[in-house]
């Protein structure tokens, strides 16, 4: 071959290799770059550090499995007064002993959550307060969620459950959780859905705001929404939106057949006029099952065990409808659900099988 040839040959091998090179190296560049890219969306997307704001959601830290994420939370509102924990939060939350307390829920301590150094806070809808409060941590560069978490329905508690997993990315726990609501909700609707409203039994939710009774209310919504799905007739609702108050009269006047005793005190145990309740007189007043009184998110009628908390209410509703249903079996298979094993009960939930 002659030279000529051989030298452009060459030639044209080395421009081939060098340009060939120069693609890889930018291929593998640009991968590079978007793996960088993707992995700091994801952490971005995946908060480390969460401050809660209000305890009526601290339920969805346990189904999500984030609670060791929690840097900040109203301490005494969610039972923890003191760096002790009780068997439930020291079980289950251990890291709840170091957080930074908060302050009031409706003044939180703003101070104190910035330099808890949050890169995520959950706050309520439901307050009127949320609104400054989230605006005022975004402009400290903390990305916000509010929920109604804790208030209003069933469904919109399902909601909250699938947003907060949105953010931090923790789906396959809510989707696990939310089929398990949804089974026991199917199960109990099918069992009662053919019972007249009018043959229904009347219900009464009792709660208390410091020592005044509570019958309907923002602090009854989820309560009351609880019992309806489980085959109860409740008195009417009213139109308040907050609190209402209770008394003797509105009881009397409804005649409940049985009372649901979700209160944290027993103030109208000492009524003079309690006795003649009806449903006291026929012994149907029912406290509400808690696997750890000192934390009451283990209410059976509060939301996040309130897949428990609706078979516990259909029971005491129709007896011989859900008389194959164990509570005891049903609460281990939810506490295995929810943290891979089960807890010991500590509440009334088990009186009947």
């Amino acid at each position: 071959m002659p030279r000529r040839i051989r030298t452009i040959i060459i030639v044209l091998t080395l421009i081939i290799s060098f340009f060939a090179a120069d693609w890889v190296f930018a291929a593998t560049t640009a991968a590079a770059d978007a793996t960088t890219s993707n992995t700091e969306t994801a952490v971005a997307s995946h908060p480390g550090r969460i401050a809660l704001l209000y305890p009526q959601a601290i339920g969805l830290f346990f189904i999500l499995d984030l609670t060791d994420k929690v840097v900040c939370l109203p301490r005494r509102p969610a039972g923890i007064a003191d760096s002790k924990l009780e068997a439930f939060y020291s079980t289950f939350s251990p890291s709840f002993s170091d957080v930074a307390d908060t302050g009031q829920v409706g003044m939180p301590n703003i101070e104190t959550i910035l330099r808890a150094r949050p890169d995520l806070a959950v706050a309520s809808l439901d307050f009127s307060y949320s609104g400054n409060l989230t605006r005022s941590l975004e402009q400290h560069g903390i990305k916000t969620v509010t929920l109604h978490a804790g208030f209003g329905t069933v469904d919109e508690w399902l909601e909250s459950v699938a947003k907060l997993a949105e953010v931090t990315g923790s789906k396959e726990r809510a989707e696990k959780y939310t089929a398990f609501f949804r089974e026991k909700l199917d199960l109990v609707s099918s069992r009662t859905a053919d019972i007249p409203v009018e043959k229904r039994p009347k219900v009464a939710m009792i709660n208390t705001s410091g020592n005044q009774m509570v019958l309907r209310g923002s602090r009854t919504t989820y309560g009351l929404n609880l019992i309806r799905l489980a085959g109860g007739r409740l008195m009417d609702s009213g139109d308040d939106p907050a609190d209402s108050a209770g008394c003797a009269e509105l009881l009397f006047a409804f005649d409940p057949d049985l009372i649901i005793d979700d209160a944290k005190n027993d103030i109208f145990y000492k009524a003079s006029w309690w006795g003649s309740l009806r449903a006291v007189k026929e012994g149907r007043v029912y406290k509400t099952p808690a696997d750890d009184r000192q934390a009451w998110v283990t209410n059976w009628f509060l939301s996040t065990y309130s897949p428990v908390g609706i078979l516990w209410l259909a029971k005491k509703f129709y007896p011989e409808r859900f008389a194959d249903i164990d509570l005891k079996t049903e609460h281990e298979n939810f506490c295995r659900m929810l943290y891979g094993r089960p807890f010991a009960h500590a509440g009334s939930g088990f009186d009947s099988h």
